[in-house]
């Protein structure tokens, strides 16, 4: 099945893709902080980095975004849910292998490499693509604009 198109709206405008990746290194190296909290920061850390920018107390926009500007809107909507936010950054869901006693620590590398090579096929789709688009935002139908307010 075909996802329906988007369309940004006139009055939008994209957030250019090095801005983007800006936003996206702030966001990781507040996952990678997290990462460090005894006990519960492998979990904190994989969720922030999936529900990033579905979360109601920061507004629908990661942290990244909120410094830079910008926002992800799905079909129109201003404020896209975890639902979302979750289709979006499903590619960091291999981070949770590394939250399980023992076995996450042996995968600690192929965790890392596997985070390199998602960088690299996102930041590359979103630099080629027409709409900007990586990977994420074409499964879950977004865009990342300027923020309006």
């Amino acid at each position: 099945m075909r996802p329906e198109n988007i369309y940004v709206v006139d009055s939008d405008t994209p957030a250019s893709p090095g801005e983007r990746v800006v936003a996206f290194l702030i966001d990781y190296a507040i996952g990678g902080g997290l990462w460090f909290i005894p006990y519960v920061g492998v979990a904190l850390s994989t969720l922030y980095l999936l529900t990033r920018d579905g979360l109601p107390f920061l507004k629908h926009r990661s942290v990244g975004k909120i410094i830079l500007n910008q926002q992800v809107i799905h079909n129109h909507s201003r404020s896209p849910g975890l639902k979302t936010s979750l289709k979006r950054n499903f590619i960091f869901i291999h981070n949770i292998i590394t939250a399980i006693p023992v076995v996450g620590e042996e995968f600690a590398y192929l965790v890392l490499s596997l985070n390199l090579l998602a960088f690299a096929i996102e930041s590359f789709l979103m630099f080629t693509h027409s709409d900007h688009q990586r990977l994420g935002d074409q499964f879950a139908n977004t865009h990342v604009v300027k923020y309006e307010q």
